[in-house]
């Protein structure tokens, strides 16, 4: 500082999105996104609806198909995507969420869900990761549980994303990964596409319908729901809900 004065030394001031560090007071900033992920997701999911509510009973040409397929395939990415941010921002904001284990002593547990949050796998095992924290049990040994539904689902979400961003093509015929996939979603059941050409239903184009979409917003709404819900910490998103209604009963319907 002018004049002499001594620097100020100014310890982390922190907030859900800014803090004051150092001795020159700078402002460091960041942003969460699963938010805007859950919203680009339901997004898409309205999208694909106005398309299909367009052309029902008309002839679709090879850009109605293609403009579809990149609104529910962008719906079932993003959806995924705010599962891993959720539960990524909680680890992150550990003193909030897991304040029990803000003491010294902890920062080899800390160290060690750091670089679980670093990886991009198995993402599901960050939650039950999480509930473990918090002396609940994971949905993963809890399968009776009424809740379980909705960890099977996000896991079907999840899968369905991989399958979009790791795309293999494979004959109709093979029965390697995709058919499973078209089988599962079929059980949920997924509605497939009013203008699908094939029979049975192959994934992921004859799944390229807004009801496929709209299942995707519902599915990581409902599991971010439920692990809210069993873990005993608020959803920080709660207030999105009437923006990213995806159209479906909300929890707690299966």
């Amino acid at each position: 500082m002018g004049n002499g004065q001594q620097g100020l030394e100014i310890v982390a001031v922190d907030t859900d999105q800014m803090r004051v560090v150092g001795q020159t007071a700078a402002i460091d900033t960041r942003i969460d996104f699963a938010g805007s992920h859950l919203f680009a997701a339901a997004k898409f999911s309205q999208l694909a609806e106005d398309l299909e509510i367009n052309n029902v009973g008309g002839f679709s040409s090879e850009p109605f198909f293609r403009e579809i397929m990149s609104y529910v395939s962008a719906s079932q990415i993003t959806a995924a995507a705010a599962l891993e941010s959720f539960i990524n921002e909680l680890f992150i904001d550990r003193s909030a969420y897991f304040p029990e284990y803000t003491a010294s002593g902890t920062e080899r547990l800390w160290e060690e869900l750091r670089r679980l949050i670093e990886r991009r796998d198995r993402v599901l095992d960050k939650y039950d990761r999480a509930l473990a924290l918090k002396d609940k049990k994971p949905f993963a040994k809890d399968k009776q549980s009424p809740d379980y539904h909705h960890y099977r689902t996000a896991c079907l979400l999840i899968d369905v994303r991989n399958e979009l961003v790791h795309f293999k093509p494979q004959w109709a015929s093979e029965t390697r990964t995709h058919a499973p996939i078209a089988q599962q979603l079929l059980k949920v059941p997924v509605a497939v596409s009013p203008f699908r050409t094939t029979s049975p239903a192959t994934f992921p184009t004859d799944f390229m319908s807004h009801d496929m979409a709209r299942w995707a917003v519902k599915t990581a709404w409902n599991f971010i729901e439920a692990f809210s819900q069993r873990a005993r910490l608020p959803n920080k998103y709660a207030f999105m809900v009437n923006d990213i209604n995806p159209g479906y009963p909300i929890w707690p319907v299966p």
